[in-house]
């Protein structure tokens, strides 16, 4: 098996690392960006910008059904254009991150990597092993997202953070809230809690 070699590798495309992979290429350094998943991470798949892509819509949502000027008694969410959206909007950051990171000359391997001594690690991936070398190495791996527990009044919520935001139930709404499939997504802050309506 044939070793590449790099003066760095980063492990882990999400903010942290593709940053670093970025600026390190900036720098002139040649770079390996190692991913297991998605560029971007659980903030941009997953997390912050989901997140905030449908706040923004409960947010709009929330501002019409107060309108002192707009008859809005009929107004209801789709959610599948809610989804849709979302999946849209993460797409096209994701794919600005893969154009920054290709344009920059960074190697971008997708697979889980193991280090085999301190200057060597090796990717495993759907073609099989790579092994490379580089003198430094970056390791943002990031977080791992906390499995829902069990929701108020018993309700059961074990299906990770990616699942909720896949729905398509239409949501109901209370106050600043806007609530479905036992996820609340709260107006007041950009947070999503476990609800157990």
């Amino acid at each position: 098996m044939a070793t590449k070699s790099f003066d760095v590798t980063v492990i882990g495309g999400g903010p942290g690392g593709y940053v670093a992979a970025i600026r390190a290429a900036q720098l002139g350094a040649s770079v390996l960006l190692v991913e297991k998943d998605q560029l971007g991470g659980t903030c941009l798949n997953r997390g912050c910008i989901p997140t905030k892509a449908m706040l923004a819509d409960a947010k709009l949502y929330h501002q019409v059904k107060a309108s002192t000027v707009l008859d809005a008694k009929n107004v209801r969410v789709n959610m599948e254009k809610l989804l849709e959206r979302k999946g849209g909007v993460v797409k096209t950051l994701r794919s600005g991150v893969g154009l920054l990171v290709k344009n920059n000359g960074i190697t971008l391997v997708t697979g889980r990597a193991t280090f085999l001594d301190p200057r060597t690690v090796e990717v495993e991936s759907d073609k099989g092993k790579e092994q490379f070398k580089s003198s430094k190495t970056i390791i943002a791996t990031g977080s791992v997202s906390a499995q829902l527990g069990r929701g108020r009044q018993g309700h059961p919520h074990e299906h990770g953070n990616a699942q909720p935001f896949n729905r398509s139930k239409r949501p109901h709404c209370h106050r600043r809230r806007l609530h479905w499939n036992g996820v609340r997504l709260s107006l007041q802050r950009t947070r999503v809690e476990c609800d157990g309506h």
